[in-house]
């Protein structure tokens, strides 16, 4: 029994979908990541703007990045990706990503 050429074009949908989806996630993950160590950095270092203001700034940035990831994952996995990030990176001593 042949499959019907719709099915194949769905398929191809499906992995060309899932691979956009991984390499957006992937991308948001990356830049949380990055502010986040930029924080830690601020906690650290000498800045010339207060350091409140530069956390709330990368604050700001890491609840869009979770916005946009919530449109791929869903808002408690977005949540649960930007938690993780951050207390891996502001508990690490050398504040490395993963």
């Amino acid at each position: 029994m042949k499959s019907h050429p719709t099915r194949h074009l769905i398929d191809d949908w499906h992995v060309e979908r899932s691979q956009t989806v991984n390499s957006e996630v992937a991308a948001l993950r990356q830049r949380i990541e990055t502010e986040c160590v930029a924080m830690k950095q601020a906690l650290s270092g000498y800045a010339v703007v207060s350091k409140h203001e530069i956390i709330a700034c990368r604050f700001k940035a890491i609840e869009q990045y979770q916005k946009q990831l919530s449109q791929w994952v869903g808002e408690q996995e977005a949540q649960r990706i930007c938690y993780e990030t951050y207390e891996h990176i502001i508990s690490t001593p050398d504040g490395r990503a993963f």
